[in-house]
């Protein structure tokens, strides 16, 4: 009769257990799903920022108001995601970036921009996959641009 009863109860705890394990799991496939729809929002909002950048910057070229009217909506609507999706360094990259330059006339508003480009690549991709600042402002700008401290040594 007790053999009976624990068997049982080692039977009830198997079952509470798996349960409970199958819970666990469902509520991390819906976390790990999550976490997927939180970075595709974030990485969308980083590549529709660098299109909205380099629409402007050819619109204003060819003198074309209509394209850079839509580009800067986009830019406006990218801004928007990275503030809210985009991670806090990102956002605050883009931020300063506003704050301090805002275009690319001058050889300091392309530097900080490709600082910015850097801050986003990094994120996006981790210092695993990092570029240098050289090649990702011939990248930008068809321009080689050194950092400050590189100019100054």
């Amino acid at each position: 009769m007790q053999l009976n009863t624990q068997t049982k109860m080692t039977e009830s705890i198997k079952f509470n257990f798996n349960k409970e394990v199958e819970s666990i799991k469902h509520k991390l496939a819906l976390n790990a799903e999550e976490i997927r729809k939180m970075e595709e929002l974030k990485l969308g909002a980083y590549v529709d920022f660098v299109r909205a950048s380099s629409g402007i910057a050819m619109a204003q070229r060819f003198r074309d108001k209509e394209s850079e009217h839509q580009s800067m909506a986009l830019l406006l609507d990218s801004k928007i995601r990275i503030g809210i999706y985009g991670d806090s360094d990102v956002a605050k990259a883009v931020g300063e970036f506003f704050e301090e330059y805002g275009n690319f006339t001058k050889l300091e508003d392309r530097r900080a921009f490709t600082n910015l480009m850097l801050t986003m690549r990094n994120n996006a991709l981790g210092s695993i996959q990092d570029c240098d600042r050289r090649s990702i402002s011939q990248i930008l700008f068809s321009e080689a641009i050194e950092s400050e401290l590189e100019t100054t040594a």
